[in-house]
């Protein structure tokens, strides 16, 4: 019979002492927390001692599994870190970034608003301008157009003072977006260069080139 399949008939004692000193218990908890198997990881937590570790917050946060995050808060005094609220912000969950910044200490870092701003989520964009301190990098415009998320790169332009890279100017001209190559060298007085133009016709774009 598989080990897996084995736990599930014997007591709780007998698949403790069978993995618990490999860490494997551990591992479980996290990996409950990070797929929202709240179920699971109470049962984990009421019959196995084993600790749980910041990465189960982080990757409850990450998925957007809040009622795991809340009941890890109250439950566990669990830590996380930094990696909670980036990933969440990364992958648009806003209830889980709003709820971390209330309830929590551990903040996040530039990247939570660089990889929210690439992946096009504004809303998150804007409750980290107006809530948090960090900022972003660079990087979050260059992202926001690479990915032609223009009403992102719009609410940078006005609300950031980052700016982007000339790389913003070449991912436009490669992915075709005229309207983003426009607002880019108006806004920061970027010549249109002979390196984007070549980025452009080079993916077959010849509508910019012209």
């Amino acid at each position: 019979m598989p080990l897996r399949d084995k736990a599930k008939d014997e007591a709780p004692s007998e698949w403790h002492d069978l993995k618990h000193s490999s860490g494997f218990c551990t591992k479980m908890k996290g990996d409950y927390a990070g797929s929202g198997n709240l179920v699971h990881l109470k049962w984990m937590h009421m019959n196995c001692d084993a600790e749980i570790t910041a990465k189960a917050m982080d990757g409850a946060a990450r998925n957007g599994h809040l009622p795991v995050i809340q009941w890890l808060h109250n439950n566990c005094y669990v830590d996380c870190t930094t990696v909670a609220m980036d990933d969440a912000a990364m992958n648009g969950h806003i209830q889980v970034v709003r709820w971390l910044h209330e309830n929590r200490s551990e903040g996040c870092t530039k990247a939570a608003m660089d990889k929210a701003a690439s992946n096009g989520h504004l809303v998150v964009v804007e409750f980290l301008h107006q809530n948090r301190s960090e900022g972003c990098t660079t990087a979050a415009m260059d992202g926001a157009v690479s990915n032609g998320h223009s009403n992102v790169f719009q609410f940078l332009s006005y609300k950031r003072r980052e700016g982007c890279t000339t790389a913003a100017m070449y991912n436009a001209a490669s992915t075709g977006r005229l309207d983003l190559i426009m607002a880019l060298s108006k806004m920061f007085q970027a010549d249109f260069t002979a390196t984007a133009m070549k980025c452009a016709a080079t993916n077959g774009h010849l509508g910019v080139v012209e």
